[in-house]
C-alpha cells in the first residue's frame, strides 16, 4: 500500500539527498538521469476530477512535487557547474 502513497513520494528527494551525501561519487552521474525525470513529474497535472473527488490524494500528490521542486532547486545551485 505504501506503494501507491504520495506521502511516501513526498519523502523521496529527501532520501535522495541523504543518498548523495553517503555516496556523492554516484552525484555527477546520477544527476544527469535524475533531473530529467524530476521536471517530468512536475509538469504533470491533477485532474479536475481527482481534485473534487480524491481531495487528499491530489493534496499529497501537490505537496510531492512541492518538494520534487524544492529538491530540484538544491541541485541545480549545488552542482551548477
Amino acid at each position: 500500500r505504501s506503494t501507491e502513497s504520495f506521502k511516501v513520494l513526498t519523502e523521496c528527494p529527501l532520501i535522495v539527498m541523504l543518498l548523495f551525501q553517503l555516496y556523492p561519487r554516484y552525484i555527477q552521474t546520477t544527476i544527469p538521469a535524475l533531473i530529467p525525470l524530476m521536471v517530468q513529474a512536475l509538469a504533470l497535472r491533477t485532474p479536475q476530477r481527482a481534485l473534487l473527488k480524491h481531495r487528499t490524494a491530489a493534496t499529497d500528490f501537490m505537496a510531492a512535487q512541492v518538494k520534487t521542486l524544492s529538491f530540484l532547486t538544491y541541485l541545480l545551485r549545488a552542482f551548477a557547474d
